[in-house]
């Protein structure tokens, strides 16, 4: 249920922001119920018109305008807008997708209205004659059981053409399968109405669920019939990183298709631990040594105060031994073996698969030998040709493994530490010698630059 809310929510907002067009009709008035709706008068009776959430165009779950046929009315559901104000020397589309299910009874109807300012009905056919209840669809859709994108056109005022540009269109081919009838605004005109419902069921087990009306300006901003469809079929998915089925919130991508390694759903409260989601089982851990309870347990993902995944502690009553750890006062130890964390196959007292976050790490020697012996009178130190030679035929500094070998067996911290210690000495003691010579050459220098000036003297 709380994959369907954030799929329904995602859905919602990507599908309210197609290129910034402005649609005409707001169904954001509608909530479940039966009925009329704000801006949508129903056809038929209330019980005619019943608005419930339903999977709609691409799976998500919103809310669906459905005609629900009964005996005794011809008018089986739908709806006829609030008349809304236009601009009639602009054309207009007129979009709702409809789908039937259960049988093909009855027919679909997709039409409009339009008025002048004296509230005379005003749309013509493109042939020029006067249409006072224009139809752009009355008959049935392609399939039961299917959505499809219902687009009519209703061209401005002094339109000429006389080729019909709207249809019914498939959503997983973007073609149109079915044409339908374009009309044009009479001169004078200034408010329409969008018309959807169904008519004249003899089955009443047939249903035809209605949803997004559009009304909007061919104005050259429109979205295209494919954006359309695209905002529909759309759904953000999060990174699965640990493959747990439950995404990570701050990383996503807006597809048609899943990619590889998302899924719909952004409940991961930790990505990188595959353990750690909504469905993790947590144990109290009343005495804090580190076991849990395996009676008392809270089921979610972030972990609560007191509570760890551990669930083998005997006696969670006293803070004692338990399982193969032992406290001693607020110590907690283990001495049988080894530790992994993030593995379960550690190879050292304490091993961990990933990072570790510390203000400081303190290495005691145990034996090891600083390198202060590059000091000693009896260090044999390379000259810089004998390393510059080294460094030409093994590719690396003498003393320090290669890359190969470190990506081979790892980096041993204390190791490599004293060894880049001894390059550093090292390389003190050969700026130590060029300091020394250095000196000896400016000495050479001044030497030769007095007896450049006394010459200059007697030659005066």
């Amino acid at each position: 249920m709380k994959k369907q809310l954030i799929m329904a929510i995602v859905a919602i907002a990507f599908c309210s922001t197609i290129k910034g067009q402005t649609n005409l009709l707001d169904d954001s008035t509608w909530s479940e119920g039966q009925g009329s709706a704000p801006g949508f008068n129903r056809y038929g009776a209330d019980a005619n018109s019943v608005r419930a959430f339903g999977e709609a165009p691409g799976g998500q779950q919103q809310l669906l305008w459905t005609c629900v046929p009964t005996d005794g009315n011809s008018n089986d559901g739908g709806w006829q807008t609030s008349r809304v104000a236009i601009d009639a020397s602009v054309a207009h589309r007129y979009m709702v997708w409809i789908k039937k299910t259960g049988n093909a009874s009855g027919t679909t109807r997709f039409a409009l209205n339009a008025w002048d300012g004296s509230n005379v009905k005003s749309v013509a056919r493109l042939d020029g004659s006067a249409n006072n209840n224009p139809f752009m669809f009355t008959g049935d859709l392609p399939t039961v059981d299917k959505w499809y994108l219902m687009v009519g056109i209703v061209h401005e005022v002094g339109f000429t053409g006389t080729q019909n540009e709207g249809g019914i269109y498939d959503p997983d081919t973007g073609q149109k399968v079915v044409g339908i009838t374009d009309y044009k605004y009479a001169a004078g005109t200034v408010q329409t109405q969008h018309r959807a419902f169904l008519r004249e069921v003899t089955d009443n087990s047939a249903r035809q669920f209605q949803y997004a009306p559009r009304l909007e300006a061919l104005d050259g901003n429109q979205p295209s019939i494919q954006d359309i469809i695209d905002a529909e079929y759309s759904i953000t998915y999060y990174l699965d990183s640990d493959s747990d089925t439950y995404g990570d919130p701050n990383i996503s991508q807006t597809s048609t298709t899943q990619p590889a390694g998302y899924v719909a759903n952004n409940l991961d409260c930790n990505d990188a631990d595959g353990d750690i989601n909504p469905d993790t089982v947590w144990y109290q851990d009343s005495d804090g040594d580190g076991l849990g309870n395996p009676n008392e347990t809270l089921i979610q993902c972030e972990q609560p105060t007191d509570y760890v995944l551990d669930n083998s502690d005997p006696d969670d009553t006293t803070a004692a031994s338990g399982g193969n750890w032992t406290k001693t006062g607020v110590d907690l130890s283990y001495v049988l073996g080894n530790v992994g964390i993030g593995t379960s196959s550690p190879d050292a007292p304490l091993s961990v698969k990933g990072r570790i976050h510390t203000q400081e790490v303190k290495v005691d020697l145990a034996g090891a030998v600083a390198p202060d012996y590059v000091f000693y009178k009896d260090y044999s130190l390379k000259s810089l040709d004998e390393v510059e030679r080294y460094i030409k035929d093994f590719g690396h500094l003498p003393n320090i493994p290669s890359a190969t070998e470190m990506q081979k067996n790892g980096v041993e911290l204390k190791k490599m530490s004293f060894r880049l210690l001894e390059k550093i000495e090292e390389l003190t003691l050969y700026l130590i010698s060029q300091q020394k010579a250095l000196k000896k050459q400016e000495a050479v220098n001044q030497e030769l630059q007095n007896r450049i000036q006394q010459l200059e003297n007697r030659l005066k």
